[in-house]
């Protein structure tokens, strides 16, 4: 019993060490612009009809409107 608490500590241990890194996604790859070599985040028109019969589309940025207040 003493053996599988201790194995799973160290299981533990060593994903939880894994948690902290990090990974960049560039928002190119949801978009489907030329993905770039830095990590900033840029916000580049996109167009992009995709899918099996062509029914998906992504269109953007656009400008989100408050519906309360009116402001951009």
């Amino acid at each position: 019993m003493k053996k599988f608490f201790l194995i799973s500590f160290l299981i533990l241990l060593n994903t939880s060490q894994s948690i902290g890194s990090e990974r960049f996604i560039p928002l190119e790859l949801f978009t489907g612009g030329d993905i770039r070599e830095d990590t900033e985040i840029k916000f580049t028109n996109a167009n992009l009809v995709f899918g099996e019969k062509k029914r998906k589309k992504i269109v953007g940025p656009e400008n989100w409107k408050n519906p309360q207040t009116g402001e951009l």
